[in-house]
């Protein structure tokens, strides 16, 4: 993983959905909204920088170091070469998997998006806007602004100024008002774009934090170790997901691509060939082989991977993206009016 482009699923992973010629190392991609193509592992879930800000190789070092042992006993579980399971090291497998994905990163972005865009057009309405421009345009005016530029050319005196810059604010401001509503949507666009941005890396440099410190720690791993872990053989070919591993919870139907500690952890899945999964279970409960490949697309974010082409996986396309809402409204509220609040600051004098 080493290098500018930083697979957020390992390749050692991937290995086990590979299709035709395992020596060439492809597999077949279903993406979110209905293309499929088949593509070199090098390619898949992959992004340049993933794991670093500013070019820093910390995580990402880290990561690289990790996968050598995962790889090692991910291997030895799909050739079936142990004489028992480890919790210990399934739990910190499956913990690991959980944060390291860009599902995690995606569904946030997602889940903010269209509730950002709703928080953007009520903070951007003529009536916040207006009161902005006018202080904007005040502040220029009395602070060596375009109107003080304007006095200098004419000579007039300053002990005069502020009283001609009174008589003459009513036509800046008549003005303004017969041109409020063809600024407002540039503003709207400029702002909209800027609070992306922000969005984007705001959320990028928590999840990196995040995952600094769920290397060393992490609460959740305490409920994966005492899961009762399988390796299970399936007479059917599974899809791997972009969120890796799947989680299901005591009385809800949906899998997540999260432990969401609000609810109480039934079982986990985690796929590792075409043919082998991973399954721990807090009681001897059986899986749910016949609507496990629908959950594992229903977690993606953006796409899933398997050995062959399927009628059956393109139909599971476009489950994409379904169980992946991440945060409440509460939640994306509170976030959102934090970073609107830092962006409206900057329009304001």
């Amino acid at each position: 993983m080493a290098g500018k482009r930083h697979h957020y699923i390992p390749r050692f992973l991937q290995r086990g959905f590979l299709m035709g010629n395992p020596k060439k190392e492809y597999t077949y991609m279903y993406l979110n909204g209905g293309v499929q193509r088949r593509s070199k592992i090098d390619n898949v879930g992959v992004e340049g920088q993933f794991y670093s800000i500013n070019g820093e190789t910390d995580l990402d070092d880290v990561y690289t170091d990790l996968e050598n042992t995962y790889a090692d006993i991910i291997n030895k579980l799909r050739n079936l070469q142990f004489e028992e399971i480890d919790q210990d090291e399934l739990a910190e497998i499956i913990s690991h998997f959980e944060v390291r994905t860009n599902n995690l990163r995606k569904s946030f972005y997602s889940s903010s998006k269209d509730f950002l865009n709703k928080m953007t057009e009520g903070f951007l309405n003529i009536d916040v806007l207006k009161p902005l421009i006018q202080n904007t345009i005040q502040q220029r005016a009395t602070n060596g602004g375009f109107i003080d530029d304007l006095f200098n050319q004419l000579s007039v005196p300053s002990q005069h100024r502020e009283a001609l810059f009174e008589q003459i604010r009513p036509m800046i401001e008549m003005k303004l008002d017969d041109n409020i509503n063809s600024m407002l949507e540039p503003i709207k666009g400029s702002f909209k774009e800027a609070i992306n941005e922000r969005l984007k890396s705001v959320i990028k440099k928590s999840h990196i934090s995040g995952m600094i410190k769920h290397v060393s720690k992490s609460a959740k791993q305490e409920d994966y170790k005492n899961l009762n872990y399988r390796v299970i053989n399936t007479n059917f070919n599974l899809i791997l997901g972009d969120s890796v591993v799947i989680f299901e919870f005591e009385g809800i139907n949906e899998f997540k691509p999260f432990y969401d500690i609000k609810n109480t952890l039934k079982s986990v899945y985690l796929p590792i060939s075409s043919n082998l999964f991973i399954y721990g279970t807090k009681d001897n409960s059986e899986p749910k082989f016949d609507i496990l490949n629908e959950m594992i697309a229903k977690c993606s974010s953006e796409f899933f991977i398997a050995c062959e082409i399927s009628s059956d996986f393109s139909s599971l396309q476009g489950l994409i993206g379904q169980n992946c809402s991440l945060l409440t409204d509460a939640e994306m509220k509170q976030i959102l009016e934090e970073v609107i609040a830092e962006q409206m600051s900057q329009l304001s004098p």
